[in-house]
């Protein structure tokens, strides 16, 4: 090998361990001229370099083209002439730039909270129903509003997986203040992981919208949402990660799902799936304090969530909690046409009652048909008929057994009055009143 091959080769190797003089001495050059430019980090969720100028008073700032542009040219104006745009920004988003999780970095900071802030929170938002009912309403709204909302903080830190599978919704008429309510939630230092509008789990911006976002305001999301767009809603609520390629990525990237989901609705019935409603915590609001809202330090109330997060709150639903809100969430469902035949021409039997026939889903679906000139779903039915309590067992019939179900058939006066008879086990004939 010839000398200058060998000194090529050795400057190589130089270069690959970092031990040229020349070329180290000028990294090192560029590097410590950007450390007295400005404050440089990684944004873990955006996965963007950002800047903070010294001398200036301003946030954290996304590296763009022109903040790039403006960094190499102040870098050239103090004499560093090997600073490029390319070179720079290679060094931006290296390890140079330590990583930040700017959420995660929010709660690290905040102070210690004092007294109850979600309590106080809680106490501007008047709920409708009986007022009698009142102490019962606003205790279970507290409940699901404290795990909702410390699930949220849940989900910004636990990584791997979903940490708050359930969605709060405010449902009543316009002018309620719902909208004003819930963006107040968000604190000003999130507010660019902050994003309000629609969600289509088949669109590559809202995916990415889910990911690098800590609240997603779904504004009106539910009027007039149809039974497969909540089905996919729900599939996407309990997605640990979302795949999606960035616009400048060569590949695409399966990213955590790190926002929590709130909403609002102008319309008091949404929910289609009379089995599957427990990821949804609906309450249907009277009236807003908004003045007394503005002036709670919302700080203090992520403050307060954040401390319950780290001393084990339970913010998932436990058993009891999914028995309690399969029965409170009916009163936010749309019935079906089948409920509504069913419920208007046949009622279960009460328990000292026997049944007047023992039917099977399709004898009923048979005899229903008759009586309406819309389409009845034989499984529509099955899943009315269970939501109304009618009572099912096996029965031998023709040599073989069938499940059937024992049906008391309305009184005619009811039927042509537009009367519902009240199934019997129903929570009102229980001395229960819907929350």
């Amino acid at each position: 090998m010839s000398k200058d091959k060998k000194n090529h080769a050795k400057k190589r190797v130089q270069i690959a361990e970092g031990t040229d003089l020349n070329g180290d001495s000028k990294l090192r050059q560029l590097e410590a001229a950007l450390n007295a430019l400005a404050e440089f980090r990684f944004n873990t969720i955006t996965r963007f370099p950002e800047v903070k100028f010294k001398g200036a008073k301003q946030q954290w700032k996304r590296i763009d083209d022109f903040t790039l542009h403006t960094i190499v040219r102040r870098l050239k104006n103090k004499g560093i002439t090997q600073a490029s745009k390319t070179r720079v920004g290679e060094l931006l988003e290296s390890d140079f730039s330590p990583s930040v999780n700017p959420i995660q970095e929010y709660f690290k900071n905040l102070p210690s909270p004092t007294g109850d802030p979600v309590g106080e929170l809680c106490a501007t938002v008047e709920l409708a129903g009986d007022p009698t009912m009142a102490p019962q309403r606003e205790a279970m709204f507290r409940k699901y509003f404290e795990k909702w909302l410390v699930g949220a903080v849940a989900n910004a830190f636990i990584e791997d997986r979903c940490a708050n599978q359930l969605c709060f919704i405010l449902a009543g008429p316009q002018g309620t203040f719902k909208s004003t309510w819930i963006s107040n939630l968000c604190p000003p230092a999130l507010a660019a992981y902050y994003v309000e509008g629609s969600l289509d789990p088949d669109n590559k911006d809202s995916m990415l919208a889910t990911s690098c976002n800590f609240l997603f305001n779904l504004d009106d999301y539910f009027a007039g949402i149809t039974s497969r767009k909540i089905n996919e809603f729900k599939g996407l609520l309990t997605k640990n990660t979302v795949k999606v390629r960035r616009s400048y990525a060569r590949y695409a990237e399966e990213l955590p799902k790190i926002c929590s989901f709130i909403a609002s609705s102008n319309e008091a019935q949404f929910l289609h799936d009379p089995t599957g409603n427990r990821r949804f915590l609906p309450f249907e609001v009277n009236k807003i304090d908004i003045d007394t809202t503005q002036r709670i330090n919302i700080d203090m109330v992520w403050s307060q969530a954040y401390r319950q997060f780290k001393e084990g709150f339970i913010y998932w639903l436990e058993k009891e909690d999914q028995v309690e809100l399969a029965e409170y969430n009916e009163q936010f469902e749309v019935q079906s046409n089948e409920y509504e035949v069913l419920v208007t021409y046949m009622r279960p039997p009460d328990k000292e009652e026997l049944p007047e026939a023992d039917l099977t889903n399709a004898e009923i679906l048979v005899h229903l048909q008759d009586k309406v000139s819309i389409k009845l779903s034989q499984k529509k039915l099955g899943e009315a008929l269970r939501k109304a309590g009618f009572p099912r067992y096996q029965k031998q019939r023709n040599n073989h057994r069938s499940w059937v179900y024992g049906i008391i058939y309305a009184d005619e006066a009811d039927v042509y009055s537009g009367r519902q008879p009240t199934p019997p086990g129903s929570s009102k004939e229980q001395g229960e009143v819907d929350f």
